[in-house]
This record gives structure tokens, C-alpha cells and sequence, in this order.
């Protein structure tokens, strides 16, 4: 079962299922067990320069880490997908640090925009994604 600090990779139908973005499979922290989620990409000096991500934390690769290249968190935007079961095959082999959670925490307040991501769509992009039982 997916839980709080865990990484996962999956495909998002955002900005729409049809868009470029949502071919390619993305890594995403999960802040807690709704599946409200925030993107990881990898570290790009233009992204913080340009002010395309405000609000982010670096993640440094390492053996305790999920990333194998230096990453930002981006916490600008918040993804939320509901009444969904994703399944542990999603999951990269380390989660975030204790640490890494309590920064989300403190900065989770100020996210700009939440994004709540259509269920079927995202079903329909991963096998690794089923309805939640109710």
C-alpha cells in the first residue's frame, strides 16, 4: 500500500491526457494517504533562475535517497487523485527522508495551486492504478 513519504512513478494526464507531458512517467513524492502529490524533476538551473519553481526542495542523490541525479521537489503545485489504489509496483526503492517529510510539512502551506487530476484518466495511463473499493 502507497503511504506518506513514499516516491512513486507514474504517468499524470496533466496538463491534459493528451498533452506531451503525459506520455512520459514522472516521479512524485506523496504527501499523504489522499494521494496528494508533488512532482520530482530533475535539477535544472533555469527552473529556480526563471522563478518556474518558487517553492521547492532540492533532493541530493545518494544510497538513502529516491533520485539518482540532484532533483527538485516542486511544491508550486499539488496534485490530488481520489478514490484510487495504487499499487507497490509504482514505488522507487527508497522514500523520502524523515527530514525531507517534516521540509514538505512546513512548506506544504504555501502551495499555489492544487490540481485535482481526473480519475479516469489517470487509470486509464497506468496499470499500476485501480478504482478504490468503497
Amino acid at each position: 500500500m502507497i503511504k506518506e513519504a513514499d516516491v512513486i512513478k507514474l504517468y499524470l494526464p496533466f496538463p491534459n491526457i493528451s498533452e506531451k507531458l503525459a506520455k512520459y512517467r514522472h516521479m512524485y513524492a506523496v504527501e499523504n494517504n489522499r494521494y496528494s502529490l508533488f512532482v520530482i524533476q530533475t535539477a535544472k538551473p533555469y527552473l529556480v533562475r526563471n522563478k518556474i519553481l518558487k517553492n521547492y526542495i532540492t533532493l541530493d542523490c545518494g544510497a538513502d535517497s529516491p533520485v539518482k541525479h540532484r532533483s527538485y521537489l516542486g511544491m508550486d503545485l499539488r496534485f490530488i487523485i481520489e478514490n484510487i489504489k495504487i499499487s507497490d509496483q509504482a514505488k522507487t526503492k527508497v522514500g523520502l527522508s524523515k527530514l525531507i517529510l517534516r521540509k514538505i510539512s512546513s512548506q506544504a502551506k504555501f502551495v499555489a495551486q492544487e490540481i485535482t487530476i481526473d480519475q479516469a484518466d489517470v487509470i486509464n495511463l497506468n496499470e499500476t492504478i485501480t478504482v478504490l473499493d468503497k
